[in-house]
């Protein structure tokens, strides 16, 4: 089974200051070019995928960011 990643955006630059809207966690759909870019998936709006973003403009999304999400998307322990 494969395993699940997360990660959260630390840099909303190159037109992708709409993202920084949404929770900040990602699903990672793939990596690209040697893991230089990832393709996003917002963890809470499936249909808001970002296509590419550079891997060190994001960082690993941990339980203790679940912390700072909005009390209405932490989802059930």
């Amino acid at each position: 089974m494969e395993s699940v990643e997360y990660r959260k955006i630390n840099t909303f630059d190159d037109g992708r200051g709409q993202y920084k809207y949404y929770p900040n966690k990602w699903l990672v759909l793939e990596y690209k070019y040697n893991r230089g870019k990832i393709i996003l998936q917002n963890a809470f709006d499936k249909e808001v995928i970002i296509n590419t973003i550079s891997t060190w403009k994001t960082d690993p999304y941990t339980d203790k960011d679940d912390a700072n999400l909005s009390a209405s998307y932490v989802g059930p322990s």
